[in-house]
């Protein structure tokens, strides 16, 4: 899923901005095309032009980039909270706690986490001894 998302927001960055260099400028340099513009995409985007239909078009693409945007941090950011839970389980999580909680004893914390680190493997050690 994730990477389906992904590649829908590259494919509607690209038609953003293909479709923002459409649009003619406010004036001074002219359209990427050449020139003003407006003879060629009267004939294309019918008899009023281009302007209103690119308009809408990019407030669309803006919207959907945007969502996307968000989307995909969300679900980022459900992946990190579950690879967090997963090694809290691993047993150094009491030595998180004690650092976040009491900065100054940072040797307490290393002491914990080294003994954490003695029990998950005198239980790997339990388990392959079992079998």
């Amino acid at each position: 899923m994730y990477t389906f998302l992904l590649v829908l927001y590259v494919i509607v960055a690209i038609i953003m901005t293909i479709v923002i260099l459409l649009q003619s400028g406010a004036g001074g340099m002219g359209s990427i095309g050449g020139g003003s513009g407006s003879s060629s995409t009267g004939s294309v985007f019918g008899g009023g032009g281009a302007g209103s239909f690119l308009n809408k078009l990019t407030a669309y693409l803006a919207i959907a980039f945007i969502g996307l945007s968000i989307i995909l941090v969300k679900s980022t950011s459900k992946e990190k909270s579950s690879l967090a839970a997963k090694y809290a389980n691993k047993g150094s999580k009491s030595a998180i706690t004690q650092t976040i909680k009491n900065p100054e004893k940072k040797k307490d914390a290393k002491k914990a986490e080294k003994k954490a680190e003695k029990k998950a493997e005198t239980k790997k050690e339990e388990k392959s001894d079992k079998k």
